[in-house]
């Protein structure tokens, strides 16, 4: 028996050329070898069973989450906070003196605060403008409804 590379022999030769069409393997020279008999077969297609969406086959095969919530213990930790500034006794008496006059004056100011991390230690800072409307057991009352702790504010300007 004479052997043909299917790489450089002409479809005829390798027995590939005259089953275009019918879901012959191109690559695949029929001989001894042990799926001869099944790789030429047409494909099957069931004729009560819809063929599946390409993109529903493809989510069969899709990488899944084997430990429930890693991704999001990673991202957490990943997560970067501000450490609270430690406000001075000099800080605390401008701040105060700010506060009184903002007050006084009725003006719109803005204030620089730390806002605590709910889920590790440190926060981040954040600022508002608003007008005060009054101070009360230790939190600065905003007109617009706010509360913010006093012990949190590392600044205030007024506008």
């Amino acid at each position: 028996m004479k052997q043909t590379d299917i790489r450089t022999a002409p479809a005829a030769e390798t027995g590939t050329g005259s089953r275009a069409g019918t879901g012959a393997h191109p690559q695949v020279p029929s001989g001894s070898w042990p799926y001869a008999d099944i790789v030429n077969l047409p494909h099957h297609v069931s004729s009560k069973h819809p063929q599946m969406e390409m993109s529903k086959r493809a989510a069969q095969f899709a990488p899944f989450a084997a430990l429930t919530g890693y991704g999001d213990a990673v991202a957490e930790t990943a997560r970067l906070t501000d450490e609270r500034i430690e406000i001075d006794e000099s800080l605390l008496e401008s701040l105060d003196l700010t506060l009184q006059q903002a007050l006084a004056e009725e003006s719109k100011v803005r204030l620089t605060y730390f806002v605590p991390d709910d889920k590790k230690a440190g926060g981040r800072y954040e600022s508002i403008t608003d007008c005060i409307k009054r101070t009360d057991m230790g939190e600065i009352i905003l007109a617009g409804g706010s509360r913010i702790p006093v012990r949190h504010v590392i600044g205030i300007e007024i506008l």
